[in-house]
C-alpha cells in the first residue's frame, strides 16, 4: 500500500448533568477541568503500510475503530443506506444502542467505531469503581469513490455515562452526556 496523506480532526465534548457530592463550585470546577482536557484535535496525517501518528503520537490505523479490524454483523446496526451520488457511494449506517460497563466493552461500537475507555485516560488520582456507558447510536457517513476507497469518512458518538469512584479517599459520582466525533479525509 501507499502511503496516504489524511486530513484528520476530532472532538469530545462533554457536558456534566449531575454530580455528587452535589456541590456547584464542584461541579463548575470539574466541567472546566474537563472542558481543559478534552481539546479537539485537526492533523494531516500520513499513513505507510496502514498505520500514521496522531494527535500526541498515538499511532493508529487508517480509519476507525482503532484497537481491531472493522467488523459490524447485520444485528449492529439499527439503519444502513447506499446510494450512489455522481461517480461515488454514499454510505450512512446507525448503529444499535448498547450498554458497557469498565470490564464489558460494547460489541457493535467496538468493532465499527471503536469505544471508551477508562484505561486510555490517566487517572493516577482516582479509583474507579463503576463506569457505566450507554452508546445511544453512532453513526457513520462515508463517501466511496469510483475506485473502491473511502475518501471520506464521519463518525459521531453520542454516549451517557455514569461513573463512581474515589479520590484521595472521598467517594463521588458523576453524570453526563457526550459526543465524539471524528472527520477523515482522504487523499488517494
Amino acid at each position: 500500500m501507499n502511503d496516504i496523506v489524511v486530513k484528520h480532526t476530532e472532538s469530545f465534548d462533554l457536558n456534566i448533568e449531575e454530580i455528587k457530592p452535589n456541590l456547584g463550585p464542584l461541579k463548575s470546577l470539574a466541567q472546566s477541568i474537563i472542558n481543559g482536557v478534552l481539546k479537539p484535535t485537526d492533523d494531516t496525517v500520513t499513513f505507510s503500510g496502514g498505520k500514521g501518528v496522531i494527535g500526541e503520537g498515538e499511532t493508529v490505523p487508517l480509519l476507525l475503530p482503532k484497537r481491531q479490524g472493522f467488523d459490524l454483523p447485520a444485528a449492529g446496526a439499527a439503519t444502513a443506506t447506499a446510494r450512489q451520488d455522481g461517480t461515488s457511494v454514499i454510505i450512512d449506517v446507525t448503529l444499535v444502542s448498547e450498554d458497557a460497563t469498565l470490564d464489558r466493552h460494547p460489541v457493535y461500537n467496538a468493532g465499527a467505531t471503536g469505544y471508551l475507555d477508562a484505561g486510555d485516560v490517566d487517572l493516577s488520582m482516582l479509583t474507579l469503581e463503576t463506569f457505566d456507558v450507554t452508546y445511544i447510536g453512532s453513526t457513520i457517513h462515508a463517501v466511496v469513490n469510483a475506485d473502491g476507497y473511502v475518501s471520506y469518512a464521519d463518525y459521531h458518538m453520542p454516549v451517557k455515562i455514569y461513573a463512581a469512584g474515589k479520590a484521595l479517599g472521598f467517594g463521588g459520582s458523576f453524570r453526563c452526556s457526550a459526543e465524539q466525533q471524528e472527520q477523515w479525509t482522504l487523499n488517494w
